[in-house]
Parts: C-alpha cells; structure tokens; sequence
C-alpha cells in the first residue's frame, strides 16, 4: 500500500497544481488606437513684376505709323518669382482674360519678329459702332532656375513633358483656353524637378492694330491674362 501511495502522491500534486495555475479566461476591456494625420498640400505663391501692371503709358497717334502698318510697341521684360513651402514639382498655364480680341490679322507681322506664340487679346474699341480688336500681345517664357540651379521648360499637356527649345533664349507660349496646356520645369530630357524656389522672367510683345483701324477717341489697351499654377 505504501508503493501505491508513493507513486501516486506526485501525480496528484501536479494535477492540484494545473488547476490553480489555470484561472478562468475572460475579456478585458477593449483600447481604441487611432492612426491619424493631417495631409495638406503645400502652398505655392507667384510674383510677376513686383504685382506691378506693365504699363505703357499714354501713346499719341503722332508715335503711330500713319502708312498703314501694324504698330509694335517695345517688348517689356518682367521678373517671375514662385516660391512654395515645400518641394513641389509644378506646371504653369496662361489663360487669356480677354479671349476673342486679338487681331489674328497680326500674326504675320509678330512671327516675322520671331514670335510664333498665341496672340492674347489687348480688349476692344468702338470703331463705326462696331467692336474692333485694339491689336494683340504674345507671352515668351525666359530662361528658369530651380533652386539656383538652370532648369529647362516642356510643354505639358496633361500626359508627357516634351522639352522645348528656346527662340532666341524665349519659349513662346501657347495660352490655355483652347486646351490643356501647361510648361512645367524639368530636366532636358523632361524629368520634372520639384523645388522650393523658381525664377525666371516673361517677356511681353504688343502690337497694335494699324491706324486707319483705330477709333478717333482715346483707346484703353485692356490685355489680361492669369498664370495658374498646377502641382504635378
């Protein structure tokens, strides 16, 4: 009997054992974790000519050519500074606030003087009591830097970025209105280079209709256009 009970004791110890180590399972109360963020896009701004207009000032009828001739006034050079808070790769589209008033008539004379770009609008006058186009302007685009360093312009059109080569170190533009159009700053063969700090100028090339076209009373040269910026 005493075998027996030798043989069995630690058997049962081990079994009261199990049991006190293994209390009953239940449930804690469960922790809600969030994972949150805030994404917000960065914020780019532009500056064209100090905010300033590009005035022409008052223009008498004994400047203009009396011959018949379109009259093309001095081409104007105007800084462009963008600069965004963080590393943004960026396009910019030109939209003419005055579409549907440029004398088209113009662009013989504008390409002979190398500008192939759209010809915006510069308004209307009254002449015979119909509207007549005042003339019309076209944008070039300078050389760019990014950060300090030389980039190149493409012509973007919602897809690809083809490289463009500068006119006389300008890149014509080709206004938005009649597509999607955009010049984005990229590498030369067309890899889009974001940056903080882009500048580069936008020259502007006005020419006014002829003289025996024009209204008698005073004429407002009225040519506006936007520059938008997209982030690529």
């Amino acid at each position: 009997m005493n075998i027996i009970r030798q043989q069995g004791w630690p058997g049962t110890v081990l079994a009261l054992a199990g049991l006190y180590l293994s209390p009953p399972a239940y449930s804690e109360e469960p922790i809600p974790f969030s994972v949150v963020a805030q994404l917000t896009p960065t914020n780019c701004t532009i500056d064209v000519n100090g905010r300033q207009p590009i005035d022409y000032g008052d223009i008498t009828r004994n400047q203009m050519d009396a011959t018949g001739a379109a009259i093309a006034l001095l081409p104007r050079t105007v800084p462009v500074a963008i600069r965004c808070d963080a590393p943004t790769a960026i396009s910019l589209a030109f939209v003419d606030e005055r579409p549907n008033t440029a004398n088209l008539q113009l662009a013989e004379h504008l390409r002979a003087a190398r500008q192939t770009g759209t010809l915006f609008g510069l308004g209307e006058m009254k002449v015979r009591n119909n509207a007549a186009p005042v003339g019309a302007f076209t944008l070039g685009l300078g050389p760019v830097q990014v950060d300090a360093t030389p980039r190149f312009w493409s012509q973007y059109n919602g897809a690809d970025h083809q490289p463009i080569a500068p006119v006389h170190d300008w890149v014509p533009v080709t206004s938005a209105n009649a597509g999607n159009i955009s010049y984005s700053v990229t590498t030369r063969r067309g890899y889009i280079v974001p940056g903080t700090a882009f500048n580069t100028t936008l020259s502007v090339v006005p020419v006014l209709s002829p003289l025996r076209d024009m209204s008698n009373d005073t004429i407002h040269l009225d040519g506006e256009f936007t520059i938008e910026i997209k982030h690529l």
